[in-house]
């Protein structure tokens, strides 16, 4: 049971990662669409 929660967690982590990452790309497009 434990490490069922434990690969849980490690994969909401590499969500949350993955998220930020396209949240990062996202701000750069628009940067990018801004300065056009």
């Amino acid at each position: 049971m434990l490490s069922r929660l434990q690969e849980l967690k490690k994969e909401e982590e590499t969500l949350l990662k993955m998220k930020a990452a396209l949240h990062d790309q996202l701000n750069r497009l628009k940067v990018e669409e801004l300065a056009l």
